[in-house]
């Protein structure tokens, strides 16, 4: 399958994790579409500013809304309205090739690899902190459309995250909050909450903390981070009984003053 040629705009790089959500929230909360969706319907969604940014610069790119005031297009309304998911599948196929058509020159999705596209979106004006993201996007689209991908494009390479280390004794706290995230998101990735039932042997309260952790695409503050790991730890020492027969604990995190920490 080949895209048009056309005048080139760069791509949107929101989540997909994050779009899903917005039209799961659109169709339980919104429906049917109002003229516009401005601050009080956005308000309601609870997305950070980044991402609802990011949403909106999809919903113009995919001409489902009109730009600065958001109006849904008719295009945007009969998406939404669809009761029949193989109909609504093939509309949005045609919505995507529509609005992609004039992004990607000469291009077999089926044939192309992730770099094929990753250099087109790049040449298109997605920066570097942004291209990976919006293939991503864009592949995560495709495959909802059921437009045929070669498996080189539909699959996201792998990266190693690496753990943080800390020179000194101080911010022991901080350093073991970050790698608690790391070894999370290493084990779990993006699967979501059906993903990490499928995981045998894991406490069910867990597995739901779990599976409120944003995106990794996504912005997390620090006071969100810090109630996320006090309720983590207050969920663990409920789950697991410890054991009163070992050696007394001093309750802090990291090792204690006398073990050498790892330096740089």
């Amino acid at each position: 399958m080949y895209l048009n040629i056309g005048p080139k705009k760069a791509p949107p790089y929101a989540s997909h994790k994050s779009w899903e959500t917005f039209l799961d929230r659109i169709r339980s909360d919104v429906m049917p579409l109002p003229q516009r969706l401005d601050k009080s319907v956005w308000g309601r969604m609870n997305f950070s500013g980044s991402t609802e940014s990011a949403l909106k610069g999809a919903l113009v790119f995919l001409n489902l809304a009109t730009p600065n005031i958001y109006e849904p297009t008719d295009e945007f309304i009969t998406l939404m309205e669809s009761d029949n998911d193989q109909e609504r599948r093939r509309f949005m196929s045609r919505i995507i090739l529509h609005a992609y058509s004039d992004l990607i020159d000469g291009i077999e999705l089926a044939r192309s690899t992730r770099g094929d596209v990753l250099d087109a979106f790049k040449s298109a004006g997605s920066g570097p902190e942004t291209a990976e993201k919006a293939v991503s996007f864009f592949v995560g689209l495709a495959l909802d459309a059921e437009i045929p991908l070669h498996t080189q494009l539909s699959t996201k390479p792998k990266t190693a995250r690496r753990r943080k280390k800390f020179s000194g004794r101080k911010g022991q706290n901080q350093l073991a909050g970050e790698n608690l995230k790391t070894d999370i998101l290493a084990q779990f990735g993006s699967l979501g909450v059906d993903g990490l039932n499928r995981l045998q042997g894991i406490h069910p309260a867990i597995i739901g903390l779990l599976g409120e952790l944003p995106d990794p695409d996504d912005s997390w503050s620090q006071e969100a981070m810090v109630s996320f790991l006090k309720a983590f730890e207050a969920v663990v020492r409920l789950v697991y009984e410890p054991d009163t027969n070992s050696e007394a604990r001093d309750g802090s995190y990291g090792p204690s003053k006398d073990d050498p920490l790892d330096e740089e």
